[in-house]
C-alpha cells in the first residue's frame, strides 16, 4: 500500500514536537466529534411525576433504581424525569405498585392491622383513610396542585336532640395561573359530602392556601353579600346582554368595532303574598235548619188546696167539664249564610331586573388617504350624531330598555387603539411529531458525513502531501566532488526510487540543491 508507506515515512520524518502537535490536533478533532455525537444522541427526558412529597419520591426512585432506569431529579426533588420512551411504561409499572400515593394515607392503612387494635383506633384510622382518599381524588383536578381534607365526625349520641352534624373543610393549592370555576367547586363540595355519612353540602367549607374562600354555608334567611349562585346568575345575565349588543353592532360596524358593558341590578328577593277577599253583597246560604212543635189537649192544670184532697177535687172538676181544651204551637228556623271569600297566593319570582346600565363604545370609520412617498395612510372619520342615535335605539331594543325602571344607556364614539396582532398559539400537528422522530437519525448521518468530507478527508490529504520545511535529502552527495566520486558507484534500486520520489515531491527544494552544487563547483 503506497499510501500507507508514504504516511509512515511522513510520520518518521516529523520531529518530536511536530508529532505531539499532530496527535493533539487529531485527538481534539476526534474528541469533539465524539462529544457532538453524544450531545446529539442524548435521551430526551420528560416529566414522569411532579409535585411529589418526600415519601413518594423516595419510593419511586427506589423502583427506578431497581429496574435500572435512568432518571433525573429537578426542583429540589419534587419532579422526576425519565427518558421519553420510558415515560408511559414506568407510569403503568408504578401504578401497579400503587405509586405515587399522593401524600397522606388512604385505605392502605388497613393492609396491616394488629389484633390488639381498639375500636377507637379503628374509627380514627378510617377517618384518616377517608381524608387521604378524598385529598387524592381532589388532586386529580387539573387546576389543583395539592389538596388536604379535614373531617370532623362527632360522637354518636343516644338522644336525637343531642346529635351533631359532621363537618368538613378542604384546603386547596392551585397551580400557577389557574382557578376553579363554580361548577368545579360545586363538584368538590358534593364529592366530599357524598363520601361522609350524614354530611350535608352546606356543612362543607373550601378555601385555598391564600385564604380565599371558595364555598361556605349559605342560608336563605341571612342578608348580606350575594351567594355564589346569585353572582353567577347576575354575571350570566350581564354577559348575555353584552354579547347580544356586541353581536348586533358587529353585524353593522364590523368585528371588533364595538365594545359593550352591562351592569344589572338584580332583585333576588322572593315575595310570597297570601290574599283573602270577602264580598258581603253576594251571600250564599250555607246551611238551613227548621224546627216546629205542636201540642193540643185539655187543661190539666192543678189547682185547689194542696194535698190529696185538693188533687182529687181538681181531677173530678176537670172530668166534669170536658170542653175546656188547650193548643200549643212553636216554630224555629236557623239559616247560616256564607260570605263570598277569595283566597289568592302570589309568589313573586326571584332574580328580576331592577335596573340596567349599559355603556357602549363605538369605533369610527377609516378611509385611505394618500401620503408622502406614495404611501397610503388611514384617516379617522367620526360618527355623526344621527348614527349615534340610531345605535342607541338599537341597544335599547336589544337589552329591553324600561324608562320607568330607571334604565340608562350611553353610546359614545371613540377611536380605538390598534395594537399589534396577537401571536398565534402554536399547535402540535402529527407531521411535526413524525419529523421530530426521524430528525435525530438524519442529524447523526449528517454529522458523520461532515466529519468524513470536511475533517477526515482534508486531514488525510494534508498528511499525505505535506512535508517538513527543513528536510535533509539523505543519500545524495553534498558537493560536486562527492558527486564525481559517487558517479562511479552504482546506486541501489531502492535509493534511486527514493531520490526520484523526493525530487518529484519537492521540486523547489531539489532546484535549490542543484544551485548549491553549481556554486560549490
Amino acid at each position: 500500500m503506497p499510501q500507507f508507506q508514504q504516511l509512515l515515512e511522513f510520520v518518521q520524518s516529523l520531529s518530536i514536537k511536530q508529532k505531539i502537535m499532530t496527535l493533539f490536533v487529531i485527538g481534539a478533532v476526534v474528541s469533539g466529534f465524539v462529544l457532538l455525537m453524544t450531545w446529539a444522541n442524548r435521551p430526551d427526558y420528560e416529566v414522569l411525576y411532579t409535585n411529589l412529597n418526600q415519601d413518594d419520591a423516595a419510593s419511586i426512585i427506589a423502583k427506578l433504581k431497581e429496574r435500572k432506569t435512568p432518571y433525573q431529579l429537578e426542583q429540589n426533588g419534587t419532579v422526576i424525569t425519565v427518558a421519553r420512551e420510558n415515560v408511559h411504561e414506568m407510569r403503568l409499572t408504578l401504578a401497579g405498585e400503587g405509586l405515587p400515593r399522593g401524600g397522606g394515607v388512604g385505605f392502605e392503612i388497613f393492609d396491616k392491622t394488629s389484633l390488639g387494635t381498639t375500636d377507637f383506633v379503628q374509627k380514627l384510622n378510617y377517618q384518616r383513610a377517608v381524608q387521604g382518599e378524598l385529598a387524592r381524588t381532589i388532586s386529580q383536578f387539573r387546576e389543583v396542585e395539592q389538596a388536604r381534607v379535614h373531617i370532623a365526625i362527632p360522637r354518636e349520641s343516644l338522644f336525637v336532640e343531642e346529635e351533631k352534624k359532621p363537618t368538613a373543610s378542604v384546603i386547596l393549592k392551585l397551580r400557577g395561573g389557574m382557578k376553579l370555576n363554580n361548577n368545579q367547586v360545586e363538584s368538590i363540595v358534593h364529592l366530599v359530602a357524598s363520601a361522609v355519612q350524614g354530611l350535608a353540602p352546606e356543612d362543607v367549607t373550601i378555601a385555598d392556601v391564600g385564604g380565599k374562600l371558595f364555598y361556605k354555608k349559605s342560608s336563605s334567611d341571612i342578608t348580606g353579600p350575594l351567594s355564589t349562585a346569585q353572582l353567577e346568575y347576575q354575571k350570566g345575565m350581564e354577559d348575555g346582554l353584552r354579547k347580544k349588543v356586541e353581536g348586533m353592532l358587529g353585524e353593522v360596524l364590523g368585528p371588533n368595532k364595538a365594545i359593550a358593558r352591562v351592569s344589572a341590578d338584580i332583585d333576588f328577593q322572593q315575595i310570597n303574598i297570601t290574599e283573602e277577599k270577602y264580598d258581603p253583597d253576594s251571600a250564599v246560604v250555607r246551611s238551613e235548619q227548621r224546627a216546629e212543635e205542636k201540642s193540643e189537649g185539655g187543661s190539666n192544670i192543678p189547682a185547689g188546696i194542696p194535698g190529696v184532697k185538693g188533687s182529687l177535687a181538681s181531677k173530678l172538676e176537670g172530668s166534669a167539664n170536658p170542653g175546656n181544651k188547650s193548643l200549643y204551637q212553636k216554630e224555629s228556623e236557623i239559616r247560616n249564610y256564607e260570605i263570598n271569600k277569595i283566597n289568592r297566593q302570589v309568589l313573586g319570582p326571584a332574580g328580576s331586573i331592577k335596573r340596567l346600565s349599559v355603556a357602549v363604545m363605538i369605533d369610527g370609520a377609516y378611509k385611505e388617504t394618500a401620503a408622502k412617498e406614495g404611501k397610503s395612510a388611514r384617516q379617522y372619520v367620526a360618527r355623526t350624531q344621527a348614527e349615534i342615535s340610531q345605535f342607541e335605539n338599537i341597544v335599547k331594543k336589544a337589552v329591553g330598555f324600561d324608562e320607568a325602571r330607571g334604565d340608562q344607556v350611553e353610546v359614545v364614539n371613540i377611536p380605538f387603539a390598534w395594537g399589534a396582532p396577537e401571536e398565534e398559539t402554536s399547535v402540535s400537528i402529527p407531521w411535526q411529531e413524525y419529523f421530530s422522530k426521524i430528525a435525530r437519525p438524519l442529524f447523526n448521518i449528517a454529522l458523520v458525513l461532515i466529519f468524513i468530507f470536511f475533517v477526515a478527508k482534508p486531514l488525510l490529504k494534508w498528511l499525505l502531501t505535506s512535508r517538513p520545511e527543513k528536510t535533509v535529502l539523505t543519500g545524495l552527495p553534498t558537493s560536486i566532488r562527492d558527486l564525481e566520486k559517487g558517479a562511479l558507484v552504482d546506486f541501489k534500486e531502492a535509493e534511486r526510487d527514493h531520490t526520484m520520489q523526493l525530487v518529484q515531491g519537492q521540486p523547489d527544494r531539489a532546484a535549490e540543491l542543484v544551485k548549491k552544487w553549481l556554486k560549490e563547483k
